[in-house]
């Protein structure tokens, strides 16, 4: 996980004898802030600044503020516990037919993530009022200490690769030990939806006025010799382009250009994603 400096909260201990009410709770704070380790230092500023807060008291609209200030805060750590259950639950659940607890904690994610959303318009709404007091320093210093634990839970967050859409690992490209970035140009895994086929085709430029969308054809495969596969023209490019594919190869130099043709089964066929097949396409219902 992230471990941040030790050095980058070794001086974020307010003065506590300057508030007399909690003076002589000090050593008790200063043990659990210490026990607690750098990891949790953000956590206890949070809480520290909030009892600054509360005690210098507030009534009516700054006491409204503050709830809602609250509010938001506690939302926050929810829906971030919550994304950590989530993923602990799917790391739980790899290779387990049972999914309860992933629904579980989708659900619970859900529920974070609303709560989260409703209480940060709440506060919104709040600060827009015209009448509403100035905010004072004991506010400041406790956004600033929950904008502190926000920093260090993205660091965290970052830790973890999340796929960007439901669907089957095909291929990991990433070896052990290597470093992953947002910014790197090359995939980690390569992630496919297999509850539907297509085919993309590549159709000489010669034939572009005998293909258009909608128009049935008949997908060969050599792995299945005797078989045929009906399927659909879904969409046809709108321009020519260099052709990857070739009937028994790449591409060779000097070759025409060809139009890209996308293929929908019409039922879900036995063929491996990434194989290579002959379309045919029929015309005149032929």
């Amino acid at each position: 996980g992230i471990r941040p400096s030790r050095s980058t909260y070794e001086n974020s201990d307010p003065d506590l004898s300057s508030i007399p009410r909690i003076a002589h709770l000090r050593p008790a704070l200063t043990r659990r802030n210490h026990a607690s380790g750098p990891k949790g230092r953000p956590f206890f500023n949070i809480l520290l600044r909030k009892f600054q807060r509360d005690d210098q008291g507030a009534a009516g609209r700054l006491k409204r503020r503050y709830d809602a200030d609250d509010a938001v805060i506690a939302a926050e750590q929810k829906q971030f516990v919550a994304r950590a259950a989530l993923d602990r639950a799917l790391e739980s659940a790899r290779g387990n037919a049972s999914q309860g607890e992933v629904a579980k904690a989708k659900t619970a994610l859900q529920v974070a993530q609303s709560s989260a959303t409703q209480a940060r318009r709440a506060l919104a709404d709040i600060k827009a009022d015209a009448g509403e007091p100035k905010t004072n320093q004991y506010e400041t210093a406790l956004i600033a200490a929950n904008s502190q634990v926000a920093v260090v839970q993205a660091l965290l967050d970052q830790t973890r690769i999340r796929a960007p859409a439901v669907g089957t690992l095909l291929q990991v490209l990433a070896k052990v030990g290597d470093t992953a970035s947002p910014s790197s140009l090359e995939p980690l895994a390569v992630i496919g939806d297999l509850s539907a086929l297509r085919v993309r085709a590549e159709l000489d430029e010669r034939d572009i006025g005998k293909v258009k969308a909608g128009q049935k054809v008949m997908v060969r495969s050599d792995a299945f010799r005797d078989k045929e596969f009906a399927g659909t023209v879904t969409s046809v490019a709108s321009s020519l382009t260099a052709g990857k594919i070739s009937q028994r190869g790449p591409r060779l130099p000097g070759e025409i250009e060809t139009l890209e043709v996308f293929v929908a089964f019409d039922n879900m066929p036995p063929l491996p994603p990434g194989m290579r097949v002959d379309v045919y396409f029929v015309s005149d219902g032929k």
